[in-house]
C-alpha cells in the first residue's frame, strides 16, 4: 500500500474514529481536521497529523487539502453543515483530489420524508455534479446503539411503537464503516463512481433482544411506553421511526460480505462487548 495522505473531516466523531483506525492499519497517512486540538488530542493514535481548522474557514480548508490524495468526510445533520460540505467539495475539486469518500445515510437517495436525511441527499447531488472521483457510502443504523442495557431498553421500546415484533431492520458496526471506507480508497477502479448502502446484519426486535439476553444471561425487555408516546416524540424521531416501518434499509448484505470478508454480524459484534460494562451503562 502506498503511503497516501487522506484528509478526514468529522475525525472526532464515532465514524471518523473508525475510519482513521482502518486507514492507518492499512498504511495510509491521516490528516484530521479538528477545531480544538488541545481538547481531543487523546482520541488520536500516534502518527496522525492534527490540523487545527474549521469548516467555515475557506483559507484553512485549502491548506487542509494541500498535497492530499483523498478526502473522507461525514457531516452533522444540519443545513449549516450542508452548506459547509458544498464549500469543502468545491475546494476538493480545486485541489485536484484523486478520490473523495462521503458518508451519507442509508436510504437518503430514495426516501424524502426524513428532513435531516435530505441534507445528506443534497450534498450527494452536489458531489455528483462536480465531475470528481467519488464514492458514496450510506451506512444503516449503528449496532453500537445497543451497547448499553439502558439504551437498549429505551430504543427497543420506542421501536416497538412503530415496528411489528418480527419486522426486520438492518444494522452495521462502526468498525465496518471504517473498513468500507478503506476498501473504497484501496480499490479506486472498482469503487469510484459508486454508491453503496452498507449493513452487516438484518434482524427483528425479537431476534435482537434474544441475542442480547443470550449474551448477558439476563431477561432484558423493551421499556414499556404508552401508545400515545409516539405522538409526543420530536419530529426527527417520528420521521426516522416511520422510515424504519414504511421503507427501511435495503443493503445487499450478501454482496457486501464479498467485498468485506470480515463483515460483522450482530452476533460477531456482541462477542466484542464487555458484559459488565453493558449492564452498568
Amino acid at each position: 500500500m502506498e503511503n497516501k495522505l487522506i484528509v478526514v473531516v468529522g475525525a472526532t466523531g464515532k465514524q471518523g474514529q473508525s475510519v482513521i483506525d482502518a486507514l492507518m492499519n492499512n498504511g495510509y497517512r491521516i490528516r484530521a481536521l479538528v477545531r480544538n486540538p488541545e481538547k481531543v488530542a487523546s482520541l488520536f493514535p500516534p502518527g496522525i497529523e492534527i490540523f487545527k481548522g474549521d469548516l467555515s474557514d475557506k483559507t484553512s480548508l485549502r491548506l487542509l487539502l494541500d498535497d492530499a490524495y483523498g478526502l473522507f468526510f461525514v457531516l452533522p445533520y444540519s443545513k449549516e453543515s450542508m452548506m459547509y460540505g458544498k464549500v469543502l467539495l468545491e475546494l476538493a475539486k480545486e485541489s485536484n483530489l484523486e478520490h473523495i469518500v462521503y458518508s451519507s445515510v442509508g436510504g437518503a437517495e430514495r426516501y424524502t420524508k426524513v428532513d435531516h436525511y435530505n441534507y445528506k441527499t443534497r450534498v450527494e447531488k452536489f458531489l455528483k455534479s462536480l465531475d470528481i472521483p467519488y464514492t458514496i457510502l450510506r451506512p444503516v443504523g449503528y449496532m453500537e446503539t445497543f451497547a448499553s442495557a439502558k439504551m437498549t431498553k429505551v430504543m427497543t421500546g420506542l421501536l416497538s411503537l412503530y415496528l411489528d415484533a418480527n419486522k426486520t431492520f438492518q444494522l452495521i458496526s462502526l468498525q465496518d464503516i471504517g473498513r468500507f471506507v478503506e476498501i473504497a480508497f484501496s480499490n479506486p477502479d472498482k469503487y469510484q463512481g459508486t454508491e453503496l448502502e452498507i449493513a452487516g446484519d438484518e434482524l427483528s426486535l425479537v431476534e435482537l433482544i434474544e441475542k442480547i439476553n443470550q449474551l448477558n444471561h439476563v431477561q432484558l425487555s423493551p421499556m414499556k411506553f404508552p401508545r400515545f408516546t409516539k405522538y409526543l416524540l420530536p419530529k426527527i424521531m417520528k420521521q426516522m421511526f416511520t422510515f424504519y416501518a414504511d421503507d427501511g434499509w435495503k443493503a445487499d448484505i450478501g454482496g457486501l460480505k464479498t467485498a468485506n470478508a470480515k463483515l460483522l454480524s450482530f452476533d460477531d459484534w456482541l462477542s466484542t462487548i464487555d458484559v459488565d460494562t453493558f449492564n452498568k451503562r
